[in-house]
């Protein structure tokens, strides 16, 4: 476990700025999932569970409409939801999950926003790649690769993940479905 953490710090320390949305790839929704369904797979997860064994309880609040981050330009015609996420207990959140969702209700992408503890924001990290379907050779891919755009065939899903970092603290991450 300690080995991963030194991986997702190195991924995130190195990770430089990049676009919104990648160029040249036939992108399709990241999951079959609406945005409830995909937090909860995401609080019954291995890694969720591990971290409460652990004694760390994360805490999720109650989706909510978040059109202020609509982005008609690259993401036309969805709605954007968030969860805020941090410690239980804690007096401020750790960050951000947000959803663009497209308009039969799924999770067209899928952006993390860090902005607090690490270890609780780089555990949310892989809690949503674990609810993308991705097994531990796929996100070890996607966090060994120190640049801001990294692929990997899902075989659980039979798409393509694409993960992008947004800025050069490696501290906004989103994650795209690819068809080819």
């Amino acid at each position: 476990m300690k080995k991963f953490f030194f991986a997702l710090t190195i991924f995130l320390a190195l990770s430089s700025a990049a676009g919104a949305a990648p160029s040249n790839v036939n992108l399709v929704r990241v999951s079959d999932f609406n945005p409830q369904a995909f937090v909860d797979r995401m609080g019954y997860g291995v890694i969720y569970q591990n971290l409460r064994q652990e004694g760390t309880l994360v805490a999720f609040t109650h989706l909510t409409p978040r059109p202020e981050f609509s982005d008609s330009q690259n993401f036309p015609g969805m709605n954007v939801w968030g969860t805020v996420f941090g410690e239980d207990g804690a007096p401020l959140p750790d960050g951000e999950v947000r959803f663009f969702v497209d308009s039969d209700g799924f999770v067209f992408v899928v952006q993390v926003i860090s902005a607090g503890d690490e270890k609780i924001s780089g555990m949310v990290l892989l809690m949503v790649m674990e609810a993308l379907g991705l097994n531990d050779r796929e996100v070890s891919a996607l966090l060994n690769t120190f640049l801001p755009t990294a692929e990997v065939w899902c075989a659980n899903t039979q798409r393509r993940i694409i993960r992008q970092v947004n800025d050069p603290e490696g501290e906004n991450v989103l994650f795209f479905g690819a068809a080819n």
